[in-house]
């Protein structure tokens, strides 16, 4: 028996009664029982004080407001004392859930754009400020279902042990929160913003390896490619590139997630600033996905042939980094061409169609 084990007597004798042994199985089953039934009723009620917790001012919040604009119904509410409601709750509900991110960006490349976008989602917030201002107060209770939804998203999470579901639903409580204290015409209002904080969120690690692997074959395909085009000899083994002068692996790193990402973000923000047609900002975000993948795999072609060319150190340090940055750079001209080229080609059918409509 190990030292520190806890053990009961049983009788000596080398043979055990058949009644013996069923105490013995009894007791080791009441005690597996009482520990799994322990955390059981500690999620349990850590669940349900997190959501009186959250519920309790929000829904006094929402009667408050509810009644003033009954009682005044020509006067525009401030609303401070509502937000600093809903504020504290959230940070009590997701303190622990905001700080994890945080450490995520920090430590994790993949993800260290998540530092830019909450400053710009508070910065597209605040320039619709006036809209807020004259937006009508008409917070009602079938505005209830998102935010309760989204409590019934973020439990899951926590009874699972997954991180994307808890964050995911962070972007729903606000937005029900908004819904349902002030109103579905201020939710509109922040729609964009709160939308564009989907990019702060990490991919869950089984959907982060299954994209980034098949972006590591397109582009070690791509750039064996482009080197045999160039005359180099090349042999390519999976994502490892065999090169006369040395081999190059095109890693998780060099995958190109952080150019497509980032390239997405900038679509994104690009078509919601230059284009009032959905269909021109559906195509200028999809055009980001070719270019990005595109200009990774340029990269990886131009460190080849930086390798044979000039010498195999030239493929690592500066010279490797420089050539990031100048493909994406050549990314953001192409998605900027292509965001005048589907502005006008959406135009010109939006004008065919209703020239045909007339005739």
């Amino acid at each position: 028996m190990c030292h520190g084990a806890h053990s009961r007597d049983f009788p000596s004798s080398r043979y055990v009664s058949r009644a013996d042994k069923v105490k013995e199985e009894s007791i080791r089953a009441s005690g597996f029982i009482k520990l799994a039934c322990r955390p059981s009723r500690g999620i349990c009620a850590l669940l349900a004080s997190h959501s009186i917790c959250v519920a309790f001012p929000l829904l006094t919040t929402s009667a408050l407001v509810s009644v003033r604009e009954e009682a005044v119904p020509f006067e525009v509410p401030s609303g401070h004392r509502d937000c600093g409601a809903c504020a504290l709750a959230l940070l009590w509900l997701y303190g622990g859930v905001v700080a994890g991110l945080v450490a995520q960006w920090r430590h994790d490349e993949n993800y260290s754009h998540g530092f830019l976008v909450v400053p710009f989602a508070a910065f597209v917030a605040w320039t619709r400020r006036g809209a807020l201002r004259r937006a009508a107060l008409r917070p009602g209770w079938g505005d209830l279902a998102l935010f309760a939804t989204s409590l019934l998203v973020l439990a899951s999470g926590k009874l699972g042990a997954e991180l994307f579901l808890t964050r995911l639903s962070l972007i729903g409580v606000l937005a029900g929160s908004i819904a349902f204290i002030w109103g579905r015409a201020h939710l509109r209002i922040l729609a964009f913003p709160l939308a564009f904080l989907v990019f702060m969120i990490p991919l869950p690690a089984i959907v982060f390896n299954q994209l980034t692997f098949p972006l590591q074959l397109v582009a070690s395909t791509i750039g064996e490619d482009v080197l045999r085009g160039v005359g180099i000899p090349v042999l390519r083994d999976g994502n490892v590139l065999e090169l006369p002068s040395r081999t190059l692996e095109v890693a998780e790193a060099c995958s190109g997630i952080r150019s497509l990402t980032s390239l997405l973000m900038f679509a994104v923000v690009l078509g919601h600033f230059t284009e009032q047609r959905p269909a021109a900002r559906l195509l200028i975000a999809l055009a980001a996905v070719p270019l990005a993948i595109a200009a990774n795999a340029m990269r990886v072609a131009g460190t080849g042939i930086a390798s044979e060319w000039i010498s195999p150190a030239a493929a690592d340090g500066f010279l490797h980094m420089f050539s990031g940055l100048a493909m994406f750079g050549f990314a953001l001209l192409g998605l900027m061409a292509v965001q005048r080229v589907a502005g006008r080609f959406v135009a010109s059918v939006s004008r065919r169609s209703v020239v045909e409509g007339t005739s």
